[in-house]
């Protein structure tokens, strides 16, 4: 059976007397595995649907975390258990070129159960009996896997302004603009050549129907000493709004006179064959992005082709003749998960060009403003500052309700005994397109004033006591509102100012190190284990274990693990209490008997 193979869909149809074979059987299975993948691709797209985190374990070897991802075929990938690999032993390893390398992960089948065939018709004497959905990890140089998900769209009217034989400047606007948002313009400059001259420029486009932030019918660009390389874009983005008699139509154009552009040995001074157009509509925003999202094509959507592989990290490599090393890991922004609707990433992206005309002026008044407080006084002595933080997870009972207040367990700060300042802020991982990628957010404080579909509840109030005297703190939170959640998870810091730090020389806490005898360990499930802890640079002093994620078996106050009954990979950070500066990670590679690789 083909497993790349969608489209056209083609189902049994049955009548009496048919005489059924075993291709009409793989009709049958094709038919309704094909109509799922087709949903999967077009709901969902393609990327990491769970799991499948990545560490390094130490210059050679990589942990991969069990998980689900969707290729751009729709087929489910499925990791069933954690997984511990040598860079040397995946696929694709012998023929890396580059020292920039990304991590994939690929669908694979594997026939199982031979059967013995009595009455072979075909000769052979064996026949697998079943087909056994698994998964496969393979090494590439990076850029080597093109991505496939730029959708080819009328949304936004682009037009050259610039080119030579080195860089190119293009600017861009949607083709249609509500009366009453504010829209964003694009300037891309994009690198030609491999020659390395850099680029300044400036010019004023001319904007009829547009007014700037400062309520003109211009806009004034300007680049400044830029150098990319080949094939990279700088892009700078301008917020304008409608004018109060703008016409239906309108184009945007360039300031001949206004032009100074130097690339290279290139000098021009004059530009008079560029235009852009656009449209002032009375639709909103939502109308007018979800009309172009609708008009996509099969086609375009790239449902017939594209590639079986779903990017899960990035590693940079020390290569020689005969060794090589892990030098540096990216995992989180490496990969794309999947959230909702393959169509809300696009739906996010266009949207984005738009914006209520009255909070971009607030935003411009408010530019360089900022409520932090200023600690400046309170850390001119670095010597004096010490600082710790980590996770606080509250479980929630089905019971509760709004106005029901859950404290957590004594939590100890590792900073001794004293005053010291503790503060928590719910912890969640939420789109952040200025990266182009999830990522952790924290707010402390009134949750409400930072109200967005991301966040797990957006009202909720906290408190934290701290017991001076025995070197810990609990916190206390307050549900405000319903919720379905089953753990409220926050990040706390621990912040103690002292004269009487023992640590008089930063070079000298720097040098201090603590690293468990075995970093990594094998274990089966329930099996306990002793992390042993090496001290270098410094003398002997106790030491804390801390799981960093819930459910991943029980660590005793002086090392002991026990693992849970799920296998995967756990990790325990192991924290000095006298230097809490100074911590390691361990980690638990838990198997159930019988599977060991």
């Amino acid at each position: 059976m083909d497993n790349n193979k969608i489209l056209p869909f083609e189902r049994n149809k049955y009548y009496s007397g048919k005489l059924l074979t075993a291709n009409d059987f793989n009709v049958e299975q094709s038919y309704n595995s094909g109509k799922r993948r087709f949903v999967n691709n077009l709901m969902f797209g393609s990327g990491v649907v769970c799991g499948l985190s990545v560490y390094n374990l130490d210059d050679l070897s990589i942990i991969i975390e069990s998980g689900v991802a969707i290729d751009n075929y729709g087929r489910e990938i499925v990791l069933e258990n954690s997984v511990v690999k040598k860079l040397s032993t995946i696929e694709g390893f012998d023929k890396l070129t580059s020292d920039e390398v990304e991590l994939f992960i690929s669908y694979a089948e594997e026939e199982t159960h031979p059967v013995f065939l009595a009455n072979a018709q075909s000769g052979e004497e064996y026949q697998y009996n079943t087909v056994e959905e698994n998964c496969k990890f393979i090494l590439l140089d990076e850029g080597a896997v093109k991505s496939n998900e730029d959708f080819v769209t009328e949304f936004v009217n682009k037009a050259r302004l610039y080119q030579d034989s080195n860089y190119s400047v293009h600017v861009s606007i949607p083709v249609a603009v509500p009366i009453d948002s504010a829209v964003k313009i694009d300037v891309e400059l994009k690198k030609l050549s491999d020659e390395p001259v850099g680029f300044s420029g400036e010019f004023t486009l001319l904007l009829p129907a547009i007014l700037n932030q400062e309520e003109e019918h211009e806009l004034n660009i300007k680049i400044e000493n830029v150098e990319l390389q080949n094939k990279e874009t700088l892009k700078k983005s301008y917020w304008a709004v409608v004018a109060a008699d703008a016409p239906m139509k309108t184009t945007i154009s360039v300031n001949p006179g206004s032009v100074d552009i130097h690339s290279g040995s290139e000098v021009v001074k004059s530009i008079d064959k560029f235009s852009l157009a656009t449209e002032i509509v009375a639709d909103t925003a939502e109308d007018i992005v979800m009309r172009e999202i609708g008009k996509i094509s099969l086609e375009n959507r790239g449902l017939l082709g594209g590639s079986e592989l779903v990017r899960i990290a990035h590693l940079s490599l020390i290569r020689t003749d005969s060794l090589f090393i892990i030098s540096d890991f990216e995992d989180t922004k490496a990969k794309k998960y999947l959230k909702n609707n393959a169509n809300d990433a696009l739906t996010r992206e266009y949207l984005g060009y738009y914006k209520n005309r009255e909070l971009l002026k607030k935003d411009s008044h408010e530019a360089g403003k900022t409520n932090m407080p200023d600690f400046s006084k309170l850390i001119a002595d670095h010597n004096s500052l010490r600082y710790t933080s980590g996770i606080l997870e509250i479980p929630l009972d089905v019971k509760q309700k709004p106005g029901d207040v859950i404290y957590s367990a004594e939590i100890m700060h590792g900073l001794g005994k004293g005053n010291v300042y503790v503060d928590i802020g719910i912890d969640y991982i939420a789109e952040d397109k200025t990266i182009d990628a999830v990522a952790e957010n924290v707010v402390y404080g009134d949750t409400s004033l930072f109200e967005s579909p991301d966040m797990p509840f957006t009202d909720i109030s906290t408190a934290v006591k701290v017991m001076p005297d025995k070197g810990s703190f609990m916190a206390a939170v307050k549900l405000l509102q319903e919720t379905d959640l089953v753990m409220l998870k926050f990040r706390w810091n621990a912040i103690k100012f002292t004269g009487d730090d023992k640590i008089e020389d930063l070079d000298q806490l720097a040098e201090m190190r603590i690293v468990a005898e075995t970093p990594t360990f094998v274990l089966g499930t329930k099996e306990s284990h002793f992390f042993k802890v090496k001290f270098s640079n410094m003398p002997p002093s106790s030491v804390t274990y801390t799981l960093t994620e819930e459910n991943s078996g029980e660590i005793s106050a002086d090392g002991v693990y026990t693992a849970p009954t799920k296998e995967g990979v756990y990790e325990i950070l192991i924290t000095c209490v006298e230097y809490p500066l100074v911590s390691t990670y361990a980690y638990a590679v838990v198997k159930r008997k019988g599977n060991e690789e």
